[in-house]
This record gives structure tokens, C-alpha cells and sequence, in this order.
């Protein structure tokens, strides 16, 4: 097998150690915060900063409100982003990350209702205060020290990018609405036909 065959069962196997109960959990606390008129926000830093912003752009082109909330510039004023009933989705892959956990608190004692940790971890402190911890699991980044985020990144984005999926789904979005979304590049020129 090559290595690229490993990672990519190795991607697989963690995304499909999620329990489909806890993740039922997550999708309803989003369709009801979404129903209510409130907004998705994802937030990450290093290597996960990108994947909740990938998320997060997915999420508005379906019409799913949603942010990208830099963890770090969470503590710097972006933290006004978040409403009282809006659902925080922290990645981390640890959940020790001391500017996740801290930001974790702050959300906690501001009382937002609906705080989530995406760990691969199950016992961290991030869950620990979340109380809410999708968590996944999973045997090796694939580089030769098992330190880099490629294969832990590479399960968040499919999970998070499914959950976009499924929520557009339940919010019912037309393709005539994912058209008006979309004016310009490849899909653009696809649906203008």
C-alpha cells in the first residue's frame, strides 16, 4: 500500500469513528439555531483556521449564515461576532490549545447556548467546558513524525463540510437560490446555461 492509499484510509477510518448520536446532537443545535435566525461560527487557528474558513464560505454559499471566528483574534474584538444563541463550533485537535480552552471560558461565561468542541481527544479540557464534544479519532497524521495536521485537518473538513451539506438539506435551499450565489467562475458559467 502507498502512502497516500494509508492516509487516505486513515481519513476515512476517522471520520467514521464519530458517534452518529453526538453528531445527530450537533446537526439539530444548528438547524434550530439556523431556524431562529441565528449563524454558524467556526473557530480555529493553525492549520484548522483554514479549514473553519473553507467551512464557513461553503456554509453562505447554501445560505447557511455563518462565521469564521479566528480563535486568537477572537480575544482582539472579533469575539462581538457571536450572539447569545448562535452555535461555536471550536476545533482543536488536542483540546488543550490554551487560546481554544480560553476562548471556550469566555463564550461559557457570556452564556452562549450552544458551544461545541471538535477534538480528537476525549478527555480535554476544551470538552470539558464545552460540554459538547464531537470527537473523532484517529491513528497517525500520515508524516514520518506524526506531528503535522494533514490527516486530522482532512477528517474535520469532511465532517464539517457534510454537516454544510446536510443543513442545506433541511433548510431546504433551491438550486435557483444556490444560482443567485454563485455569478462568476466555473459554476457560474455551469448554472448561467
Amino acid at each position: 500500500m502507498y502512502p497516500f492509499e494509508e492516509n487516505l484510509k486513515r481519513i476515512c477510518d476517522s471520520v467514521m469513528s464519530m458517534d452518529p448520536a453526538v453528531y445527530e446532537k450537533l446537526l439539530q443545535d444548528c438547524n434550530n439555531a439556523l431556524k431562529n435566525g441565528n449563524k454558524i461560527v467556526l473557530s480555529g487557528l493553525g492549520k484548522n483556521g483554514p479549514v473553519c474558513r473553507k467551512v464557513s464560505a461553503s456554509m453562505l454559499s447554501l445560505n447557511i449564515n455563518s462565521a469564521f471566528l479566528h480563535t486568537e483574534e477572537a480575544f482582539h474584538g472579533d469575539i462581538g461576532m457571536v450572539g447569545r444563541d448562535d452555535v461555536v463550533i471550536i476545533l482543536s485537535k488536542s483540546g488543550t490549545t490554551p487560546q481554544a480552552v480560553q476562548l471556550a471560558k469566555l463564550l461559557k461565561e457570556r452564556g452562549i447556548h450552544y458551544l461545541w468542541a471538535l477534538t480528537f481527544n476525549h478527555d480535554n479540557p476544551l470538552a470539558t467546558i464545552t460540554g459538547n464534544n464531537l470527537e473523532l479519532s484517529l491513528e497517525h497524521e500520515g508524516d514520518s513524525w506524526n506531528l503535522i495536521s494533514i490527516n486530522s485537518t482532512a477528517a474535520m473538513l469532511i465532517v464539517l463540510q457534510g454537516l454544510a451539506i446536510e443543513l442545506s438539506q433541511l433548510s431546504g435551499i433551491t438550486l435557483e437560490e444556490f444560482k443567485g450565489n454563485h455569478l462568476g467562475g466555473g459554476v457560474g458559467i455551469i448554472l448561467s446555461k
